[in-house]
């Protein structure tokens, strides 16, 4: 769990960064999507780091049934 928050903590920090640095100057997340259209990094963050976070629950939650299974 604790690597879960480091890895969404980290994912959010480089959105916020990106989403406020100047142009030229992101990590990963682009301000234009592949259709010219703009779009959040800061919102690419919160969608990329939840999708990781039901992930990492999944994982955990399956390996909890295994252990009370037991």
């Amino acid at each position: 769990m604790l690597i879960g928050i480091v890895v969404v903590t980290i994912i959010n920090i480089v959105g916020v960064h990106d989403q406020f640095c100047l142009e030229g100057q992101q990590y990963v997340m682009s301000r234009i999507d592949s259709d010219g259209d703009p779009q959040s990094p800061v919102f690419a963050a919160l969608m990329t780091s939840g999708t990781v976070g039901a992930i990492i629950w999944m994982l955990m939650k399956e390996q909890l049934r295994k252990y009370m299974h037991l």
